[in-house]
């Protein structure tokens, strides 16, 4: 390897190269800088230099890296001729000392060469890379920056064994300066845009008005602050003058002679200008400076910096007319005021002090012996006592005193007053003072003395304390309420009277009432000096200054000890019992409501249970209602010993009982529990002098097994009970939330099938049968269906299996069996006598109700012949009595129907259904049709059944047919009446006369 001393090289791109390298090494400087000087980006520079140093070394590529943002690593930003794999490989390769030969470079800042890249250690990492892209050397020099440490590295990678020769390091060293001076060009040109972008921020952001003008006033230049005085932009300012703008041609003209003679001058002008603003219309006040400059051409302007002074000019106008409002104010000051010369023995006042007496202008100056004349005469000689005093030196006169108005009527003054001018001997020469109409002052202090005398014998109990709840001052019945005397409480902290009843909280919230609205209303229990507790209810409201400052706290009460002690009986009486005294329903909800609040927040069981008394009926019956009171006395009084005390036992009325069991680990805990519960329930009771003996039947449900609200749980539970009950009493039946929900969804789904059936979203879709023979029609089956609005059609094996065993199973039953026979009668009407079958369920024939609704279905179509109705019965559902079955298909063969057994083959009794039911037709069930042709035993199935039907005399038809192949096997066992996919899928009734008539028939013999 070969290295080139490591002195950072200058910008400077010099000429020391082979002269025969000189000429291109000039064209592309030139074309470098020619790219530079118009702006071109780095990267298309960059790619000029390589491929200009391509050109110069046969076989060989050129690239050029930069250092990335961190400073650790390279980045490609003109990638050599090398395969897309090899560029992204290194492309973000770090810097480092033997990183190959670019991230060495960059570290040392030094040139590598590297002429063997397989063998050198440098290139370890990068080895198979190399020999897969096909490197056999690589150059690098470090490109320099503007403090000499490199930005970057430029390489030259060969593909051949290639020895640096004078003239390949001189061509490096050349890209490498080159790129030096394009980088440090990228990189000024950069800072300049930037520090341009920042000049026109500030100036745009300048709080006030920067704008600079030609010899003509035109605008150069103009921030924001002056494109928004005149409501345009600074674009728009380019190349006007303020007459584009401004409409006032005095403003106009003083500004041009301002920029005219501060060019010709060179001379700054400072200068209190105003202008209109365009906007508004409003005059703007101007603080500015103007002063002469040179344009980027060295041509003069006018540079103008101003700042807006409006709103200071304003402020300055708005002090000046405060302070003559001021003048005003004192010339008419609400307070009398009066001024005595004691030396011309003359007093004069303002107006005020004539109104406030109500005295005519003539009293603004008066002798001193009219002024004491309108002092009341029951207080003048302690006023000129008062006055006296003051102008001997001892102090400020002070009086409050009545004097009389211009009527006679006495009205309070308060008259205050001091000497302010006296003889160099102490002798006085002025006195000025003021009076104040206090009458409603001291119309209040009778009124404090009024309210002291309620406040001392009120009913209530009343407490004044200061801001921190000392108290100042109480009244009587304060005193005899808490049975503290006024001298014992005074000073105290109101916390003496606490009881313990309310929690910290409580007070934190009174107190942040009072805090935040100033008052307080509730209930609260205090303990009085001898330890008991009374109950008081009142309101505590804060008293504030004029300056809004809570200064104390009132507080009224009224002892309500009486009130709450018969609440609480009443509120006794209200959630417990009478005859047991435990909680009744209310209370139990209650409780309830906390335990399932404890349970979830614990993490544990609860057991609610509902208890029925088994035999209490008899006992009532036979020893009467006092021997039946007395035994519920008895069974409550155990249950209550049987349950803990955080645990609940209620009466919910009669001889039933619920209890709430908190705090159970796991299930298994119940059966314990309510064994020694009943165990002790059944022992003996003697009443009246008889023993007596009962048990009882509880239902459990756990929460939160079972997540269900209070009256949902106890509604579980008492669905247990009866399950207990049912099983004969003394016992417990644990309620089971997950066939609760089952039965719950099959509840909802019933009635979506009800209301499905009001609203008319049932239809029967009729699939023909034929005559495999010939293809005639031969008869329809009747299929119901559910046009369901959220799920489309839906087969009857999704819901019918939900209806069975309902009262919906025949209410649905019934609605196919009109639906049907109305069809068949529109069918005949129409001319197409063909018979319609139509399925029948199990219970639906069984009902007592069938044969009659048949037959009045059949009477109110009185031209239909009843052999075009057939009834379809599966020969797989569990029928029952088979006798009584055959009694009722004989009822409806005797109203002239016909029967087929469906699904023949799938069931259990399928030769004695043949045997003993008058059917007419046998149906194969398709599951055996359609894999006779594959399996050899539903084949033999399907040929036994066509057996059974020719030894019965029956008529046979095959369903699910899907093919030709499976229509011509059949016919070729000897069954040929088929219906199926094969023959036509069923459609509704109002397509069927078109395809009746499609298929070339309609009568069916």
């Amino acid at each position: 390897m070969n290295t080139k001393p490591c002195i950072p090289p200058g910008p400077e791109v010099q000429n020391t190269v082979p002269a025969q390298q000189e000429p291109h090494h000039l064209r592309l400087r030139g074309e470098a800088l020619e790219r530079l000087a118009r702006g071109a980006p780095l990267e298309e520079v960059l790619q000029v230099i390589a491929r200009g140093i391509d050109a110069q070394i046969p076989g060989a590529t050129c690239g050029v890296m930069l250092l990335s943002t961190d400073g650790r690593h390279l980045r490609t930003i003109v990638p050599p001729r090398l395969p897309d794999f090899y560029n992204l490989a290194v492309d973000g390769l770090a810097i480092g000392d033997g990183v190959a030969s670019c991230g060495t470079a960059a570290h040392r800042g030094c040139r590598v060469l590297i002429d063997d890249v397989a063998s050198h250690p440098y290139w370890t990492a990068y080895r198979d890379l190399a020999q897969q892209a096909g490197i056999i050397a690589c150059w690098s020099d470090p490109i320099p920056g503007p403090n000499g440490r490199p930005v970057g590295t430029f390489a030259i990678y060969h593909k051949q064994p290639t020895h640096a020769e004078e003239c390949h390091l001189d061509a490096l060293d050349f890209g490498a300066r080159l790129a030096s001076v394009a980088i440090l060009h990228h990189l000024q040109a950069s800072a300049l845009r930037n520090s341009q972008a920042l000049l026109r921020t500030v100036i745009d952001e300048f709080p006030g008005i920067i704008a600079l003008k030609d010899v003509q006033g035109r605008f150069v230049l103009g921030n924001r602050g002056a494109a928004e005085l005149y409501a345009t932009t600074p674009e728009e300012l380019l190349g006007q003058d303020d007459s584009a703008f401004n409409a006032n041609v005095e403003q106009l003209a003083a500004f041009r002679a301002d920029v005219q003679e501060i060019i010709s001058s060179g001379q700054t002008l400072r200068a209190t200008e105003t202008s209109t603003d365009a906007r508004t219309g409003q005059i703007r006040h101007l603080q500015s400076i103007k002063k002469p400059v040179q344009g980027a051409h060295g041509e003069p302007l006018a540079l103008i910096i101003a700042t807006d002074t409006t709103d200071l000019e304003e402020t300055r106008s708005s002090l000046a007319r405060s302070r003559k409002h001021l003048d005003h104010v004192f010339a008419a000051i609400g307070e009398g005021v009066w001024d005595w010369d004691l030396v011309g023995d003359r007093i004069t006042h303002n107006r005020r002090w004539c109104e406030m007496l109500e005295l005519s202008e003539a009293y603004l100056s008066h002798g001193a012996i009219e002024f004491f004349a309108l002092i009341h005469p029951d207080d003048r000689a302690r006023v000129q006592e008062d006055i006296e005093r003051c102008l001997g030196g001892e102090g400020p006169y002070h009086s409050e005193h009545r004097m009389l108005c211009g009527e006679g009527r006495p009205i309070w003054v308060r008259d205050r007053g001091d000497v302010i001018e006296r003889a160099s001997d102490g002798r006085p020469l002025r006195l000025m003072g003021s009076i104040a109409d206090i009458s409603i002052e001291m119309d209040a202090q009778q009124y404090l003395r009024l309210t002291a005398s309620v406040f001392r014998h009120a009913h209530e109990a009343i407490v004044i304390t200061d801001i921190d709840a000392h108290i100042l001052d109480v009244n009587d019945t304060f005193c005899s309420n808490s049975g503290y005397t006024r001298e014992e409480i005074i000073g105290q902290h109101t916390r003496l009277l606490r009881s313990g009843e309310q929690n910290d909280a409580f007070y934190a919230s009174m107190w942040a009432s009072l805090h935040r609205e100033g008052v307080w209303h509730g209930e609260l229990w205090n303990r009085k000096k001898n330890g008991e507790l009374y109950a008081q209810l009142g309101n505590i409201s804060a008293v504030r200054n004029e300056a809004g400052e809570t200064t104390h706290y009132v507080g009224l009460f009224s002892d309500i000890t009486a009130l709450k002690e018969s609440q609480r009986h009443l509120e006794h009486l209200a959630y417990h019992d009478a005859l047991t005294q435990l909680p009744n329903r209310s209370l139990l909800a209650d409780r309830l409501q906390m335990a399932l609040a404890q349970a979830t927040r614990e993490f544990t069981l609860t057991a609610v249970a509902y208890l029925d008394l088994d035999g209490f009926k008899p006992v009532n019956d036979t020893l009467g209602h006092d021997a039946g009171d007395l035994l519920l006395i008895e069974i409550a009084r155990r249950l209550q010993a049987s349950v803990r005390a955080s645990d609940t036992v209620a009466r919910l009325g009669g001889d039933e009982f619920a209890l709430i069991y908190n705090g159970l680990e796991h299930s298994g805990e119940c059966d314990q529990v309510f064994e020694r519960l009943l165990a002790r329930l059944t022992e003996p009771i003697l009443l009246h002098g008889r023993e007596i003996q009962v048990s009882a039947s509880i239902g459990i449900t756990l929460f939160p097994e079972d997540r269900s609200d209070p009256d949902t749980l106890l509604r579980h539970a008492d669905q247990a009970m009866y399950r207990a009950k049912q099983a004969g009493g003394n016992c417990f039946h644990l309620f089971d939330p997950a066939q609760e929900r089952r039965l719950r969804v099959h509840r909802e789904a019933l009635t979506r099938i009800e209301n499905g059936l009001a609203a008319r979203q049932f239809t029967l879709h009729y699939q023909p049968k034929v005559d495999a023979r010939d293809d005639r029609l031969v008869g329809l089956e009747a299929l119901l269906r559910w046009q369901d609005p959220e799920r489309g059609l839906v087969l009857p094996a999704t819901f019918l299996p939900l209806t069975l065993g309902t009262p919906v199973e025949v209410e649905l039953g019934n609605w196919v069996l009109e639906t049907a026979i109305d069809r068949v009668a529109a069918l005949h009407a129409a001319g197409h006598s063909i018979p319609v079958s139509i399925n029948v369920s199990p219970q639906h024939l069984a009902d007592p109700g069938f044969v009659p609704t048949l037959s009045h279905l059949l009477k109110s179509h009185p031209h239909l012949p009843p052999g075009l109705v057939e009834l379809e019965i599966l020969e797989s559902s569990t029928l029952g009595d088979i006798g009584s079955l055959a009694g009722i298909m004989g009822a409806c063969r005797a109203l002239g129907v016909s029967f087929a057994l469906d699904d023949f083959g799938t069931g259990y009794a399928s030769l004695t259904y043949l045997r003993r039911l008058p059917v007419h037709t046998i149906k194969i069930d398709q599951s055996f049709i359609q894999d006779m042709l594959e399996d050899t035993d539903d084949l033999a199935i399907v040929q036994s059944v066509i057996g059974l039907a020719a030894a019965f005399g029956r008529q046979v038809i095959a369903e699910g047919v899907e093919t030709l192949a499976h229509r011509d096997a059949l016919l070729a066992l000897g069954c040929h009446l088929v219906q199926g996919y094969g023959i036509a899928r069923p459609m509704p009734g109002d397509a069927l006369e078109d395809w009746i008539r499609s298929h070339g028939g309609g009568t069916a013999s």
